[in-house]
């Protein structure tokens, strides 16, 4: 029987089909075929050692093969050995894995949220970037938790920055553990979110108000226009 992954080698999945595949080649016993520790024998010398070989790596390049896409067939021969397989998928997405990587970790440092713009869809956007750098990265692309927090940080406005730096000021005060070094990235976010949530609310209920006052005074007054939805925003941002 021959085992298949849950999710075929495409363009985009390298780092994760590769880490799969691996362990497949393991429990199938053919690692030394895939990465060519097991030599092919001397056909003259041992033809029956030989018979076994092509028989095994048979069964390992049947392994890569059916558990890539089309798109990704055309990379290899369809005479080679289970080694040269490998190699040859390794050498193609190998460099186009470090690309995708490098763009997505491009995205997340210059992802800044600009003064009302959606916080709440901000913050998401972060974390599905990040999830995706871990999940294409190997180790030495990996992004630390703690690092991520940072990130986060700098990336929203500077009317944020008492709220964050309070924040964490107060959680450093502790002097047996550190409470924000211990919060996760997914926490932390929370944290922020609640925050995003109580600060819409207070503004929407503050906009009703000065639009209940000043159409009042407005009416008072002859009948003079009510201020602008932008103008109360921008003010209530002002005053905080």
């Amino acid at each position: 029987m021959i085992t298949r992954t849950a999710d075929p080698l495409n363009e985009t999945n390298w780092a994760v089909w590769k880490a799969d595949m691996k362990r497949t080649f393991k429990l199938c016993n053919i690692l030394g075929y895939i990465y060519g520790n097991v030599k092919r024998p001397d056909p003259m010398h041992d033809p029956v050692g030989t018979e076994n070989w092509d028989f095994n790596d048979t069964y390992a390049t049947r392994i890569i093969f059916l558990n890539i896409t089309a798109s990704q067939k055309v990379h290899v021969g369809q005479d080679c050995s289970a080694h040269e397989t490998w190699d040859n998928l390794d050498a193609i997405n190998e460099v186009t894995g470090h690309t995708t990587i490098i763009n997505y970790v491009r995205v997340l440092f210059k992802c800044n949220v600009e003064e009302g713009d959606d916080i709440l869809e901000h913050l998401s956007h972060l974390k599905v970037t990040f999830e995706r750098i871990h999940a294409l990265s190997a180790e030495e692309f990996k992004i630390s938790d703690l690092f991520f927090k940072v990130i986060i940080s700098s990336s929203l406005p500077p009317f944020w920055d008492n709220f964050t730096q309070a924040y964490i000021a107060k959680m450093r005060r502790h002097t047996t553990r550190d409470p924000f070094k211990l919060m996760t990235s997914q926490e932390f976010i929370g944290v922020i979110k609640s925050e995003a949530e109580r600060r819409l609310r207070r503004l929407v209920h503050s906009t009703s108000l000065a639009f209940g006052s000043k159409g009042r005074r407005g009416r008072g007054q002859g009948g003079q226009g009510k201020p602008s939805l932008l103008k109360c925003i921008t003010d209530e941002v002002t005053q905080r």
